[in-house]
């Protein structure tokens, strides 16, 4: 009976005909309808978002395209339309050697569009992403998507045992793993599918390695073993990231994975809201 403050409306000149409503009592301030539609997903299920707003929690980093009504009026930092700017603060971080590199997107197959799968995924990316400069977390993201399609699953073509048994949404196999410090049992532990990855624990032994904090080497020296194993990081070893010989695709892998995180660090929608940076490198078989 008092619509006093319906200011969003140009135009209310007759109610007579409103039979749908069953009661209409008052409507005092009804002044943005976008929010109605905004999504208000936590993080997790530990806190709902006011208990994260309560808390300060509404800028921190892995709170992008989360609480989007309670932290972030549904404009910007990942919510609605607009995913915003990167989550992380600019700046390549351990990664300087592999962003410099890259072919002008020659192996480059276009961007996928948004996935579900693919933005669950992203999802435990960023938030297991602690401490990643804008470059670290490009770069992960990009390696990610050239493992498969929606970054869902592990290469389990080579089993569930020995060193050449792939683990994590990166395809780490257990004896790369073993030199960043995580035995036999820690490896299975990072899970070979979505539903039984640990993102996080995976992550962190990925960063050790791309930022030279492990026996593999330096940025490069990493990047090397990823694509061939022990026999390309060998033959590669403290030669840098343009070295081939010897190096089965390492320069090509190189040059895919720096082409896809610049195309995230350009347009952080692509790493944040389901879609994929398609770069076609092909697997060693």
């Amino acid at each position: 009976t008092n619509l006093s403050s319906l200011t969003n409306l140009s135009s209310l000149t007759n109610l007579s005909s409103l039979t749908s409503v069953t009661s209409v009592t008052r409507v005092t301030s009804l002044t943005n309808f976008t929010n109605l539609s905004c999504v208000d997903d936590p993080p997790d299920h530990k806190a709902t978002c006011p208990q994260q707003k309560g808390w300060g929690k509404c800028s921190e980093s892995w709170m992008q395209g989360f609480c989007c009504k309670t932290c972030f009026n549904c404009a910007g930092h990942g919510c609605g339309g607009n995913p915003g700017p990167s989550p992380f603060p600019k700046g390549s971080g351990g990664v300087g050697r592999v962003l410099a590199k890259g072919c002008n997107n020659c192996h480059g197959c276009g961007v996928e569009g948004e996935d579900s799968t693919r933005k669950e995924m992203e999802d435990e990316i960023r938030r297991a992403c602690i401490g990643c400069t804008e470059g670290e977390w490009a770069v992960i993201t990009a390696m990610a998507m050239i493992e498969s399609d929606k970054m869902d699953h592990s290469d389990t073509s080579k089993g569930t045992s020995g060193g050449s048994s792939n683990w994590s949404p990166w395809n780490m196999n257990m004896d790369q793993l073993s030199h960043l410090g995580c035995d036999e049992s820690c490896a299975k532990s990072l899970g070979q599918q979505k539903g039984s990855f640990d993102v996080p624990k995976a992550l962190r032994y990925l960063l050790s390695g791309l930022r030279g904090e492990t026996e593999i080497g330096d940025t490069c020296d990493m990047m090397h073993f990823h694509r061939d194993g022990s026999t390309g990081w060998s033959k590669c070893k403290g030669k840098g990231c343009g070295c081939s010989s010897g190096c089965s695709g390492c320069s090509d892998y190189i040059d895919g994975v720096a082409d896809g995180a610049k195309q995230i660090i350009a347009d952080p929608s692509i790493g944040l809201t389901g879609k994929r940076a398609c770069e076609t490198i092909h697997h060693i078989g």
